[in-house]
């Protein structure tokens, strides 16, 4: 015959009480909550919460005992990561999940938090995104802020280094096309044409004589205003 040994819970039910009094963000309410779970030895102690909250506070879902286990393993995973919690807290409870179930390194896990921050992909997304390693075939300069970059281990330096230098060059190349080369491209295409010595040109180099008696200067303008009618003369 087996007799269920009586265990105070008073304690655990008094914290309980304290953290959910505190109208606390989600994330950081079920941290608190894993914290308060976590700290019991005993078993059943996700599921004596489970039970105290349905009990006491009907009117609250969200907190059966699988999910109090898993805010218990969501303090545990990060316990000694502060850096990686904090991540973590900007990041909703359903992808905190996912990333937290998942079968990942620590910085693995990291680099995730911060691309879910970044690109806001969702539980759908974020499963699709780990089951095809897309911390392996992405380069991480380009899922995280450039500050970040120091944090992640020096197996990665080379690798955010190089993706760096191709968003500068890139960066510059888009910067000489719309500044220089785009505007050459629209005196190309529309043929606008320069008065010089009383005569003038279009930019593909074939002369034309100006109207008489009109300036060199009158005669550039005129050219310039029939080309902007789309009357270029070439």
């Amino acid at each position: 015959m087996n007799i269920r040994k009586s265990i105070d819970y008073s304690d655990l039910y008094a914290g309980i009480d304290k953290v959910l009094a505190g109208n606390l963000p989600q994330v950081e309410l079920y941290l608190e909550l894993g914290r308060l779970v976590s700290d019991r030895p005993e078993k059943g102690a996700a599921v004596m919460a489970a039970e105290y909250i349905t009990v006491s506070y009907p009117d609250r879902t969200g907190f059966s005992p699988r999910n109090l286990r898993r805010m218990r393993d969501f303090f545990r995973m990060y316990e000694g990561r502060p850096d990686i919690l904090e991540q973590a807290m900007k990041v909703g409870w359903t992808q905190n999940i996912v990333i937290m179930e998942a079968d990942l390194e620590m910085d693995t896990r990291r680099w995730y938090l911060l691309a879910v921050q970044k690109y806001g992909w969702s539980k759908a997304e974020l499963v699709e995104k780990i089951a095809a390693d897309a911390h392996l075939a992405s380069s991480i300069e380009e899922e995280v802020q450039e500050g970040d970059c120091k944090e992640f281990p020096a197996k990665s330096f080379l690798r955010i280094r190089i993706c760096h230098c191709r968003i500068l060059i890139v960066d510059f190349l888009e910067r000489l096309w719309y500044n220089w080369l785009w505007k050459l491209r629209l005196f190309w295409q529309k043929g606008i044409t320069l008065g010089l010595n009383g005569r003038y040109h279009s930019i593909w180099g074939h002369r034309r004589i100006s109207p008489s008696g009109n300036s060199p200067v009158r005669a550039g303008m005129a050219a310039e205003v029939a080309c902007a009618e789309g009357i270029c003369i070439v």
